[in-house]
């Protein structure tokens, strides 16, 4: 009788670290993919950031693109690191471009419907404003994929 209650007791413990065991497993999975999630969050916010400031994706290379005009390399060398536009200087002239943050584009002003996101990549894509007009032809057309379209976009979110 004895013996069956040690090894009653053996199970036991057997089954009990067994059972904190696969807790503990569990817990470290739950808490790699939310780290795992928060870090492709950031790393989204990262590749916006390198598309706006240099015009490459995330592994470096420049992002196709076409147009006649076909200025800078990337967004911010017309728009400015902040996104709001600037005086542009050319050889044959200047030219203002326009504040390209989310927050502007997104509301309605002077006679000017509030863009959409679609609108946004239309824009950035094809060159078409929302009203169907053409965006100047020294904006370049981007191909961007839609992993670099959302990382572009979160990024224009964050520029106050």
């Amino acid at each position: 009788m004895r013996r069956y209650a040690i090894v009653g007791v053996v199970l036991l413990v057997v089954g009990a670290f067994g059972l904190i065991g696969t807790a503990l497993w569990l817990n470290s999975r739950a808490v790699s993919s939310r780290n795992d999630s928060q870090g492709a969050a950031a790393s989204g916010a990262v590749l916006g950031r390198q598309i706006f400031q240099a015009g490459t994706d995330e592994n470096g290379q420049p992002i196709p693109r076409s147009g006649r005009g076909m200025m800078g390399l990337a967004c911010a060398d017309c728009h400015g690191a902040d996104g709001r536009g600037r005086r542009v200087r050319l050889m044959m002239g200047t030219f203002q471009t326009p504040d390209i943050r989310y927050s502007t584009l997104t509301t309605p002003h002077e006679g000017e419907p509030a863009w959409t996101e679609r609108d946004i990549r239309r824009a950035v894509e094809a060159g078409v404003e929302p009203t169907g007009g053409q965006l100047d032809r020294r904006m370049p057309r981007w191909s961007l994929t839609d992993k670099e379209f959302g990382a572009l976009l979160d990024y224009l979110k964050e520029l106050r």
